[in-house]
């Protein structure tokens, strides 16, 4: 892969605390995504986010953490609703696609196991053109290579561009349906200990590349 330009980002959501945006933009970050729900359930530092990284960091977006058990379109509708919400008193919408983020942690309990419904790929599509209607930009997926072994290997999926999260190598490993090098992002990096570096109260923070 060949890129022209290479982005660095970092995402965030509730467990980075306070953050410093200022701070942030002047270790070089261009891009940062926040997530805006866990299901339905909003993050509860999304809006204060927002409107804080407002022209102060040039590119933004927003994720969905998506859970089975809750309904997609409901899902899909609750975040444009967060966004749109947050986007107010002259604050942008994001210019960048939101993201539907698709793993399962063990905190997401086994009712939202992605296993235990038969139509798990029918769901995460529905999601996922549900929120190009509303944003009118067609979402990217965030994931993993296990999950994408596991659950994504439809074809019809790389008609959504892929963030790999892939912290554990020194170049991001793609599994098909994707074509390995054609990702658009890669979380390279999440254990680490430089989240005040970047201006974040956690110890950690996850950081990305993005190729344009």
């Amino acid at each position: 892969m060949s890129p022209h330009t290479i982005i660095r980002g970092v995402d965030v959501s509730y467990y980075q605390r306070k953050i410093d945006f200022q701070l942030m933009a002047s270790r070089g970050i261009q891009r940062v995504y926040m997530r805006a729900a866990y299901g339905l359930r909003p993050d509860i530092r999304f809006k204060e986010y927002w409107q804080a990284s407002a022209g102060v960091i040039p590119q933004r977006g927003a994720y969905l953490y998506f859970l089975a058990s809750h309904n997609p379109v409901a899902q899909a509708e609750n975040l444009f609703e967060l966004v749109s919400d947050a986007a107010t008193n002259n604050v942008p919408m994001p210019d960048q696609p939101c993201v539907l983020d698709v793993e399962h942690n063990p905190v997401d309990g086994q009712a939202n196991h992605p296993g235990k419904f038969k139509d798990y790929q029918m769901r995460l599509v529905t999601c996922l053109v549900r929120i190009e209607e509303l944003f009118g930009l067609r979402p990217l997926i965030y994931t993993n290579p296990s999950t994408i072994t596991q659950y994504l290997h439809d074809p019809d999926f790389t008609q959504y561009g892929l963030w790999i999260a892939n912290p554990s190598e020194i170049a991001p490993r793609v599994p098909l349906p994707w074509a390995p090098g054609l990702q658009r992002g890669w979380q390279y990096s999440f254990r680490n200990r430089l989240g005040p570096y970047y201006g974040v109260e956690s110890l950690a923070i996850d950081l990305d590349l993005w190729y344009e």
